[in-house]
Formats: C-alpha cells, sequence, structure tokens
C-alpha cells in the first residue's frame, strides 16, 4: 500500500512542500504514512456518515477548471454533520478519491460557499484541523481557495487560521463577494464547461440548507459522474422526506 502511495510525483510534491529539505521532506513522509495507517486506509474509501445520510457533508468535486483542476464545491450551510472529524474524514477520502489514493498528479480549486455559515460551523477546531491536515498529508494540492462571500462572524476564525498558513497558501486564497464577482469567475474559469456553470449559477438561488441543490436535471449536466450520482442520492433523499428542502 505505501509503495502505491510513494510514487514519484508523491515523492516531489513533499519536496517541493519543504522547500526541498530532503529532511524535512522524508519526516513529514514518514508522518503521513503513519496518518494514513491511522485514518484513510482504516476506511472501505467511502465516507461512512454520507453512507447514511448524503445530506451530512457538502464537499465535492463538480468538474475541472481551464487548467485541469479539479474544482470542488463546499458549503457548510448545506452539511447536516457538524463534527469535526467526520468532516476532516470526508475531505480526506473525497481527495482520495480524486487522486486515486492521493498517489497521482493533479491540484485542487476549492470554491467556500459561505452562505447559511452560522455560529454552529465556527468551531475553531474545523479550521485548525483542516489546515494542518492539508498541509502536512496533501501537500501541494491546493491550485487555489475562492471564499465565497464569507460573513463578519468568520473573519476572527480566518484571522486565527491565517497565522498558521504559509506565505504560499496565503497567495493561493482570494474573496469573492457577490453574485456578480463569482459569476465573474464562473465565466472565466469554467467557460469550458456550460454544465458546471450552469450548476454553479443555479446553485446561488438554492437556499443554503442541508439536502438543498440546484434541480436534477441541471446536476444531471455535470461532467463528473460521482457529483451526478451523490446529489441524486441527496435529491432521493429529501423526496423521501430526509433532511432539508430540495428544488426538484
Amino acid at each position: 500500500v505505501h509503495r502505491c502511495f510513494c510514487t514519484d510525483d508523491t515523492l516531489l510534491r513533499y519536496l517541493c512542500a519543504r522547500d526541498c529539505n530532503l529532511n524535512a521532506a522524508l519526516s513529514n513522509l514518514r508522518d503521513t504514512l503513519r496518518w494514513r495507517e491511522a485514518t484513510v486506509l482504516q476506511s472501505d474509501g467511502r465516507c461512512q456518515a454520507c453512507v447514511k445520510d448524503p445530506c451530512s457533508h457538502c464537499f465535492f468535486c463538480i468538474g475541472t477548471d481551464r487548467f485541469g483542476r479539479h474544482v470542488v464545491y463546499s458549503c457548510a450551510g448545506r452539511a447536516a454533520n457538524k463534527v469535526v472529524g467526520d468532516n476532516m474524514m470526508h475531505m480526506a477520502l473525497e481527495l482520495e478519491r480524486l487522486f486515486e489514493g492521493n498517489a497521482i498528479p493533479g491540484k485542487i480549486v476549492w470554491l467556500v460557499d459561505f452562505r447559511g455559515f452560522g455560529l454552529r460551523d465556527c468551531n475553531p477546531r474545523m479550521g485548525m484541523t483542516t489546515v494542518p491536515m492539508f498541509s502536512n498529508h496533501y501537500p501541494e494540492r491546493m491550485g487555489q481557495i475562492i471564499l465565497f462571500d464569507p460573513p463578519m462572524v468568520f473573519h476572527t476564525m480566518y484571522r486565527a487560521i491565517q497565522a498558521i498558513l504559509d506565505p504560499v497558501t496565503k497567495a493561493k486564497i482570494k474573496i469573492v463577494k457577490g453574485s456578480v464577482s463569482l459569476m465573474r469567475f464562473v465565466e472565466n474559469e469554467v467557460q469550458h464547461d456550460p454544465g458546471m456553470q450552469k450548476w454553479l449559477q443555479t446553485v446561488y438561488e438554492c437556499p443554503p440548507v442541508p439536502g438543498c441543490f440546484p434541480p436534477l436535471e441541471a446536476s444531471n449536466e455535470l461532467c463528473e459522474d460521482f457529483a451526478r450520482r451523490h446529489l441524486a442520492r441527496v435529491h432521493e433523499m429529501v423526496r423521501n422526506g430526509g433532511t432539508g428542502t430540495s428544488r426538484l
């Protein structure tokens, strides 16, 4: 298992993340191998919370941008599960899926939709756990992080998170405010994918609550098969009286 993970690309990513310091990269890699044994390798590859309730989390790939980077949409308001450990495992497993055991080349564009973000989402452990996990165990995977409409309540937590961010990661973060700015980003970065464009434009109109996403016909236009299947499960649960209110 470790041999499959320790590809040339993996070794190069760890070297780049530690500024070509061989000892630091090796130490980081060993820590990751131990972490993987205790977490993702104990899983069957599926988020168990989402197996039980597909409305548990909202962090999934919806396609690729114009540079071929995976576009991952997340929205705390649309996630019913607020347990830090469950959310960490969900995000890790999505990255494992996208990069085939986190062994192949590639980056993500993380689109963080803050609409619906409330006090229940202000657990400082979430940010203080997420940043080290990405930095230490998924280095060089972040291509860009788009923070869409972060509320004032988030900025206090963000200031604390910034203290543990390295300058390279800070430079990748962009704050986008208002629907016009979001649509400009969508048009510039995913103009090659009309299905994703339509989905992102439509999701803005949906109330940011668990289980509420664009109509199934819009979701079915996404190129990402996993997203289509996941959203179909969400719609089915809502139709049967589960979490949230969905536009069907």
